[in-house]
């Protein structure tokens, strides 16, 4: 129906409107009143408003009412369907790339802006606030959401609490991601890195010991409420077993071990000459220097492998951490191979947080902290202490 093809009696209008009663009435002015009502014809009910004019303003002196009503009363009527015009004037190709919430906030706004009378519709500040919001889904579904993890919903069902997440928009977890939320009974950190790689960082608590040489700590700027301190690092033997079950087939990846040194002094140096010996099955590798992460710990690169199945399993083995020094020069000689001016640096105790997977090209990581790993306590010095 249209406004050039609908005709309604004056009679269907009275019973439409109750005969102009004051109750249909919903806005007046000084020589006109509007009425809303309804009518019912051959396709069903049709909402109308009726505008109807005072008589004394157009003609005065008609002596016959019922004329006045037919010529000098003039009625203007509005209708509208209320299922399926609105769905009609939106463009076919928006509708598939819209999304239903964005659609469907801008389509309420957009109804009560056709509201007949100025009180009904919406005030500029509502309106400017419902096409923010629906802006804001449309951007949670083009931009936020491609930047989540696939199966972003899987790994928050591994928190503890995943309902308070429901009602967060994409945004709002690619932020809670980046910075990192706990899985797993908090023994796993799970974050998003500025590039979309993956990171876990597994607590200690999650390995395994065998050396009671330990003490739980708990430090302020560690993510996990207990990181352990290893009382004697000088010939311990730790044995880390890690599975990659949970890392990318067909990748190389770096492991890295985590850790920081405790004591009255502290090292501001941002390379220290470690010298970490280390076994590989058969193989005795070291590692020289640790680097200072922007988190205050230590860290130093293990061993690079490539992932070729899901499933693998390999163990390092960790024998000695020699006297430690600080990287004051770095110098190179004639012959390319550096040269280091060091100074020692008294350590009485060591606090080791995690061990690291790193994804080399697509820069994937995967966080292991500690109970993973398998420590044997014999030929253990007293030199110095960890924690991790």
């Amino acid at each position: 129906k249209t406004n050039n093809n609908f005709h309604v009696s004056l009679e269907a209008i009275k019973a439409g409107t109750q005969n102009f009663s004051d109750y249909t009435c919903v806005g007046e002015r000084r020589f006109w009143k509007l009425y809303e009502g309804e009518i019912t014809d051959a396709n069903g009910c049709t909402a109308i408003f009726a505008k109807r004019w005072d008589s004394k303003a157009h003609q005065k002196g008609c002596e016959d009412h019922s004329q006045s009503l037919t010529t000098f009363e003039t009625i203007a009527i509005q209708c509208y369907n209320k299922e399926g015009n609105l769905d009609n004037m939106i463009f076919d190709g928006i509708k598939e790339q819209i999304t239903p919430p964005s659609l469907t906030t801008f389509q309420t706004i957009a109804i009560q802006c056709l509201e007949v009378y100025g009180f009904k519709r919406p005030t500029i500040t509502q309106l400017i606030t419902q096409l923010k919001k629906a802006l804001e889904f449309q951007e949670d579904y083009e931009i936020w959401e491609p930047k989540l993890p696939i199966d972003y919903k899987e790994i928050i069902k591994r928190s503890k609490t995943p309902d308070i997440y429901n009602d967060k928009t994409k945004k709002d977890l690619y932020d809670m991601l980046s910075k990192g939320i706990l899985l797993q009974d908090d023994k796993v950190l799970f974050s998003l890195g500025s590039n979309g790689e993956r990171n876990e960082m597994i607590s200690a608590k999650r390995f395994s010991y065998k050396n009671h040489l330990r003490k739980w700590r708990s430090l302020p700027e560690s993510r996990f409420p207990k990181v352990a301190e290893m009382l004697y690092i000088s010939n311990l033997n730790i044995r880390i077993k890690i599975r990659t079950q949970f890392l990318s087939p067909c990748v190389n990846y770096k492991v890295h071990l985590i850790f920081k040194f405790c004591g009255s002094r502290k090292s501001q140096a941002k390379r220290m000459y470690v010298n970490l010996k280390y076994k590989m099955g058969n193989e005795s590798l070291n590692a020289y220097f640790a680097t200072l992460r922007e988190d205050g710990w230590m860290m130093i690169e293990l061993f690079q492998f490539f992932n070729h199945k899901k499933d693998t399993d390999f163990e390092v083995k960790h024998e000695e951490i020699e006297k430690l020094k600080e990287v004051q020069q770095l110098l190179k000689s004639t012959s390319k191979t550096d040269k280091l001016s060091p100074s020692n640096m008294k350590v009485k105790k060591v606090h080791m947080t995690w061990f690291s997977l790193s994804e080399i090209k697509r820069k994937k990581d995967e966080m292991l902290s500690a109970k993973k790993v398998v420590y044997n306590s014999s030929n253990v010095g007293i030199q110095s202490r960890f924690v991790f």
